[in-house]
């Protein structure tokens, strides 16, 4: 069977690289590709955006003054290209 559909992936972190490399090499090994990650990060400083990067992902930065969950979620999915949208965090 052929999956339709094209399915963006939105991420929402925040010093998050340890576990954010774990999701994205996940994602990675997955049978049905995404067409798209988007990680939105909330003024990390560790790696994650080097994690991110290292795979490629599309990163929106939000201040840290302006992050609220919903905000957050509302901006990946705004950047989001595909059909269907898979949140995680």
């Amino acid at each position: 069977m052929t999956p339709s559909g094209t399915i963006s992936v939105v991420i929402r972190v925040r010093n998050e690289g340890p576990a954010l490399r774990k999701v994205l090499c996940a994602l990675e090994a997955q049978d049905v590709k995404p067409l798209e990650i988007v990680v939105v990060d909330n003024a990390s400083t560790d790696d994650s955006r080097v994690a991110a990067l290292q795979h490629s992902a599309k990163i929106v930065e939000m201040p840290q003054g302006e992050f609220t969950y919903g905000r957050a979620l509302n901006v990946g999915i705004q950047q989001a290209r595909g059909e269907f949208i898979c949140i995680l965090s």
